[in-house]
């Protein structure tokens, strides 16, 4: 893993602990952006889990959005206006990060955050 722009003692402590694709959280945790299933603040890095490496990530303002290896999108943070894809779960704040489900879907290929909307790319455009 290739660490850009870490300082000192957070230098070290990316390279014992980091695999490919592994996402780091740290800062303010309002709405739940932090992805650590609450929300507090984090001055040191907190390893985010995924089922699979993280290929892509993208996020506005207060909400987060993660394309998976494997074609899944991920998102948390703030919810409103259902713009975190997750039509069952309302306009709520969702402080771990959370699939999306999507019915014929095989796969997405690009994601992006606005303000209040997120936008998939399927594998079949």
């Amino acid at each position: 893993v290739d660490i850009v722009d870490v300082e000192g003692s957070a230098n070290k402590w990316a390279r014992e602990r980091l695999e490919p694709g592994d996402l780091l959280s740290f800062g303010v945790g309002t709405n739940g952006i932090m992805g650590v299933g609450n929300l507090l603040s984090r001055d040191t890095p907190t390893v985010i889990n995924f089922p699979s490496s993280v290929s892509k990530l993208s996020s506005f303002q207060s909400h987060c959005m993660a394309l998976t290896s494997d074609g899944q999108v991920y998102t948390w943070g703030y919810g409103a206006n259902k713009s975190l894809g997750h039509p069952t779960k309302g306009a709520i704040d969702i402080t771990r990060p959370t699939r999306v489900e999507m019915e014929n879907s095989a796969g997405f290929v690009d994601i992006a955050a606005g303000l209040d909307f997120s936008l998939f790319l399927d594998s079949e455009g």
